[in-house]
């Protein structure tokens, strides 16, 4: 059956915290190149039109964009902010930063990029050539160590695993540098890399808070089992790397072997450290002493996602195919933090321009902190990959899995009915929206008009009471279809489209919320608080315990959400069944 209006709203209210900042910047878009196209066909009404539409949702863009950041209370005074000096804003005179950013330590969320004023859409606030990137091109150009590069990348090695030898080779030589400036002895003539700062300023690896260094109690203690599973994988893949790194060294010729000198596993660690938290990835084409200089005769044709680089001649020639998206560490960039709100747009390399540009897609005022948007990643990617996890996370999921049983009598035809209507056994639960969540759909001659406001248990208020699958709140619909079909004692009879309570599935219903508050209620158990006045804590709870008890708490509320949703349910079909007989 077609969806009612309010089941319509009730599922925009749910998603719209998750997806609203990629609709946004979808329609602004898909309407900017509509204007275009009716520009030149000379249609100026409907490019008038389009433009005012254009407009509203750039104002709806801002509005979103300039609420605080995920954790950010509020904006900063810019009277208070000091502009970035000549030394950090250039270097070697190559490297643009906006005049209006600041460099500030903000409470909770570490160094970032602060507005001394406000700055418009589509603003250029970093831009980063080249020849400033740490990336597999300039590993293959280095002139210091491009040999052990080209030799580890023929040799089969990942492009972004040289890269990443690559950056534990110039931190290990800036920092043989920064001794002898420091003994005043032999650096008068060198000029240290863009990316020295930057690699200078990173932890050690004694120092880092990155999941992968946890030990393994700490990563247990997080109660994520999916999370535990993908930290173990990875060590467990990072030890193999290590293997293929010094098999890969013993091909390279002598004087590439005494460039790479030997990599550890405790340095390969803290560079895939390094690089989850603060890399990014972009298409990049080669440059021009990389790329071929004919067609890659007798050689298998690449997709589109792939390049080839090239170097030597003759005899000596060497073909490699790498990714086009290529791994990236930017000076000023890796100091843009996250937000699901984040006013930049992803960087994107400009070919013709040959730099790296960060931009903005909303106007925001002075004192906001200028943010970028790492994906629409859950708290345990974000805890993984970044070594933080956010109370408010609209893109934060937990999944409940519905085991089923084969030994049942009737488990053949429940399977059949599962699959005839897509229905899966695995659900994601989502976090509530934000109560009192408004989405202005309204033109800008109108701009109180609103679609309905999310309650704090997230259903629809829509004239007052929510109706039709709306009751559910925050609880995935899925959920208790599946439930209908898996606890039903004649799985022919039951109407599995029904909204909650009708069409014959009270009391079927009732028991599936039975159901659902046990499962929630036993995966709440993972996630009890840890309290600091335990008698006796971990040995690691000092370093650890504050991240693991922040990664706990926003599961658990996410569960408690979904279990209180269950039983404001379960209470309004009870008393819809009426007292018992």
């Amino acid at each position: 059956e077609p969806a009612s209006r309010e089941d319509a709203d009730f599922a925009l209210v749910q998603l719209w915290p998750s997806v609203a900042r990629r609709s946004l910047l979808a329609a602004r878009r898909a309407l900017s190149a509509e204007v275009v196209a009716r520009q030149q066909v000379d249609s100026a009404t409907a490019a008038s039109l389009l433009s005012q539409m254009r407009q509203h949702v750039q104002q709806m863009l801002d509005s979103f964009c300039t609420q605080a950041p995920d954790g950010c209370s509020s904006s900063l005074d810019p009277a208070a902010l000091e502009a970035l000096s000549p030394k950090q804003s250039l270097v070697d005179g190559v490297v643009f930063v906006h005049s209006s950013l600041s460099v500030h330590e903000l409470p909770g969320r570490g160094r970032g990029l602060v507005l001394r004023e406000p700055v418009s859409e589509c603003e250029e606030m970093l831009r980063i050539p080249r020849n400033a990137l740490l990336n597999i091109h300039s590993a293959l150009t280095s002139s210091d160590f491009g040999i052990a590069a080209r030799g580890l990348l023929a040799g089969g090695l990942h492009a972004e695993t040289v890269t990443m030898i690559f950056a534990i080779f110039e931190r290990r030589r800036c920092q043989a540098l920064a001794s002898l400036a420091a003994r005043g002895t032999g650096t008068e003539e060198v000029t240290l890399p863009a990316w020295a700062a930057l690699l200078e300023e990173a932890p050690s690896l004694d120092m880092e808070d990155h999941v992968l260094t946890w030990p393994r109690e700490a990563v247990e203690a997080l109660g994520a089992e999916q999370l535990v599973a993908r930290v173990f994988e990875a060590q467990a893949s990072l030890w193999t790397l290590s293997r293929e790194v010094e098999e890969a060294a013993k091909r390279l010729t002598p004087e590439g072997a005494r460039l790479l000198g030997v990599v550890g596993f405790d340095e390969l660690l803290w560079a895939r450290c390094h690089f989850e938290g603060r890399a990014v990835e972009v298409d990049i084409e080669a440059p021009a002493s990389l790329r071929p200089t004919g067609p890659p005769d007798g050689r298998p044709p690449i997709s589109e996602r792939s390049q080839w680089l090239c170097w030597g001649a003759g005899e000596n020639e060497v073909w490699v195919e790498c990714p086009r998206r290529v791994v990236c560490l930017s000076p000023f960039v890796d100091m843009l933090n996250h937000s699901s709100r984040g006013a930049c747009v992803a960087p994107a390399f400009h070919h013709d321009r040959g730099c790296l540009v960060i931009a903005t897609s909303a106007s925001l005022p002075a004192g906001s902190e200028l943010c970028l948007c790492y994906g629409a990643l859950q708290n345990w990617e974000l805890l993984m990959y970044y070594g933080f996890c956010l109370t408010d996370n609209p893109h934060d999921r937990l999944t409940l899995s519905i085991a089923t049983s084969d030994e049942e009598p009737d488990a053949v035809s429940k399977e059949v009915v599962l699959r005839l209507h897509d229905i899966p056994t695995d659900h994601a639960l989502r976090p509530a929206p934000p109560p009192l969540l408004t989405l202005s759909s309204s033109p800008p001659s109108s701009p109180s008009a609103a679609v309905p406001v999310a309650s704090e248990t997230g259903a629809v208020a829509a004239g007052g009471t929510p109706s039709g699958w709306s009751v559910l709140g925050v609880l995935p619909p899925q959920l208790l279809r599946c439930l209908r079909v898996l606890l039903a004692e004649d799985v022919g009879s039951i109407d599995v489209d029904a909204s909650p309570g009708a069409g014959g599935m009270l009391e079927l219903d009732l028991r599936c919320l039975d159901a659902i508050g046990g499962l929630l209620s036993d995966l709440q158990a993972a996630y009890v608080p840890v309290s600091e006045e335990e008698p006796v804590l971990p040995l690691w709870w000092p370093r650890y315990g504050a991240a693991v008890r922040r990664f706990r708490a926003t599961q658990a509320a996410l569960l408690a959400a979904n279990l209180a949703a269950a039983v404001a349910l379960r209470g309004r079909l009870a008393s819809a069944e009426g007292p018992p007989p």
